[in-house]
């Protein structure tokens, strides 16, 4: 579906009207990767995906500029839940049309009409202090902890009343996912070391992530995928199970990472995890995370090794402890 939704004037002088594209749109598919191919190969399957099947539950939304009907800049929304929760990416505009305000006019049409549609918080990534960074602050953006990671809630108390503890389920992953463990995984309370495979430590994020671990789940590299899904829609936990390459395959590694709010209910998605008792499992906590290696005793592991001042958070060196699953005889 494409919806224009402003005319303004650039600092040119020049008319740019802004469309906002819902995905699926295989009509405008090679115009708006043609313009965004910059993006790479880890990027763009999943716009090219989206433009010509749709990606659901996934929203995928294309703010556009246009002067002439030719595609002059670009806002990404990629969304979730009813009231919306979403990651904000793909700002590009045309190196002949910059400093002409074409961000500035997508920021404030894109921003605006998320509100409008009911949307509680939008994440993105940039660089610390950058030219965009302040962009994106003047618009409400907010730093965490003083990093390129900005957020902006519409609520205030967002993460509060997201994150509140509730009843919860496991299920598999889904395209839906994607902004929903941005939002999880941007959560500065809560274990430093969260995932191994995917490198994520604090505030580390998963806008990129999420599509090399769909890159990896195709490829089969990625045996066990699971979330912990709270009532009201936020994903509240996360776990996968992966091979090793290093090891060439074997043993494999359990990662995991539930909300602080939740780590009462975190064993009911290790049970869905199915561990095979038939190989090797690893599974690696920081010495801080003394929540995490009572969830994972209390399954079966044992503390197989301890890295000494292995990663340091806070100022402080902390431990890395090896923990290895039960094993048939």
């Amino acid at each position: 579906m494409l919806t224009k939704l402003f005319d303004g004037h650039l600092k040119s002088g020049c008319t740019m009207e802004v469309v906002r594209v819902e995905a699926p749109h295989p009509d405008l598919k090679q115009a708006i990767l043609r313009f965004l191919e910059h993006k790479g190969p880890l990027w763009i399957p999943s716009m090219e995906e989206g433009l010509e099947r749709g990606l659901s539950p996934l929203q995928m939304r294309f703010y556009l500029g246009r002067v002439d009907g030719e595609i002059i800049g670009n806002i990404m929304l990629i969304e979730a839940l009813p009231q919306p929760v979403g990651i904000l990416g793909h700002v590009f505009t045309a190196p002949e049309w910059r400093r002409q305000g074409v961000c500035r006019v997508l920021m404030e049409v894109c921003t605006e009409d998320f509100k409008a549609r009911g949307g509680r918080a939008l994440h993105l990534g940039t660089g610390y202090e950058s030219p965009a960074y302040w962009i994106y602050h003047s618009f409400g953006f907010r730093s965490i902890m003083n990093t390129g990671a900005m957020r902006w809630f519409v609520e205030e108390d967002f993460e509060d009343r997201f994150f509140a503890p509730a009843s919860v389920s496991v299920r598999e992953t889904n395209w839906g996912d994607w902004p929903l463990l941005e939002a999880l995984y941007r959560v500065t309370e809560g274990w430093f070391l969260r995932s191994v495979a995917m490198s994520q430590y604090i505030i580390a994020g998963y806008e990129g992530p999420y599509l090399e671990l769909r890159r990896r789940m195709e490829k089969g590299a990625m045996k066990t995928v699971r979330v912990l899904q709270a009532d009201g829609g936020a994903v509240v936990g996360h776990a996968t199970l992966a091979e090793q390459p290093q090891w060439h395959g074997d043993p494999l590694l359990l990662d995991f990472f539930v909300h602080p709010n939740f780590y009462q209910q975190a064993g009911e998605l290790l049970d869905a995890m199915e561990l095979p008792r038939t190989r090797k499992v690893q599974c690696y906590a920081d010495s801080a995370a003394t929540e995490k290696m009572e969830l994972l005793e209390g399954v079966g592991f044992s503390r197989e090794a301890t890295l000494g001042g292995q990663l340091k958070h806070d100022g402080q060196w902390l431990d890395v402890h090896c923990y290895v699953g039960p094993r048939s005889e």
